[in-house]
């Protein structure tokens, strides 16, 4: 009991430090979920619930908490960003380049759509997240909503001054394949991006015409690589781009 009353103080204590402004019962309750989850429970509401309960409220009572706790409007990844980079002051100043993985993911629960895109920061083969939103639809999302989650990412990062000079990297898939994006990027912050092309999609240079890269795909062998230098990619961009065929 006293290591737990222990580690529960040294929680507080750190939620204090990093700057996260919540009202006492918020980081109370924050700091008590953080301890059952690093004594290797699981994540779900009744096992948490059961944890809190040893030697305090009914786990009714405790499970009721927790869901008050997640579902309070005061609690979202906008006030939590910026104390959760500090957080990671350890992990982040030790790289070379700041790498940020953009994903979205979706699946249906109990008939209900849940679509949440997300921004998240790699850290030996894993990624941390960071900054999410939900959507309020089905399918893709868009550029407008690519913005949305970066902005608050990157703006977070380049006003940490230990991170000043590190490059920021962003990564994504075949969704993101857009040149808007990675042009917006680069003219608004200089950041650079790595993004994953879909085959349907055309390249053009001033030594090359217009091809498809699915066209240029099918003259490689298996295992080799390309590199074309300064393609403009689809047929409505002028940004340049590199781009690898593999």
């Amino acid at each position: 009991m006293n290591s737990y009353s222990h580690f529960h103080g040294t929680i507080l204590k750190l939620v204090s430090e990093i700057g996260l402004n919540l009202s006492k019962p918020l980081t109370n309750m924050l700091s008590l979920l953080v301890v059952c989850l690093l004594e290797d429970n699981k994540a779900h509401i009744s096992r948490l619930g059961e944890s809190l309960a040893v030697d305090g409220p009914s786990e009714m009572a405790c499970i009721q908490r927790i869901r008050r706790f997640l579902s309070n409007k005061k609690l979202s990844p906008a006030i939590t960003l910026v104390p959760l980079i500090r957080l990671m002051r350890p992990l982040l100043s030790q790289q070379d380049e700041i790498m940020l993985a953009i994903d979205r993911t979706d699946w249906e629960n109990r008939c209900k759509y849940i679509n949440i895109l997300s921004v998240a920061v790699g850290y030996k083969r894993r990624v941390l997240p960071l900054y999410w939103i939900v959507l309020d639809r089905e399918g893709n999302s868009s550029f407008e909503h690519w913005k949305r989650i970066l902005t608050p990412v990157i703006e977070g990062l380049q006003q940490m001054e230990w991170l000043f000079g590190k490059p920021i990297h962003v990564v994504a898939d075949r969704e993101f394949s857009s040149p808007k994006l990675a042009e917006w990027l680069k003219n608004t912050y200089g950041v650079e991006a790595t993004l994953r092309m879909k085959t349907s999609m055309y390249v053009k240079s001033e030594n090359m015409s217009e091809t498809k890269i699915a066209k240029l795909l099918e003259k490689m062998g298996r295992g080799s690589h390309y590199v074309l230098h300064n393609q403009m990619i689809t047929r409505d961009s002028t940004f340049k781009m590199n781009v690898v065929l593999t």
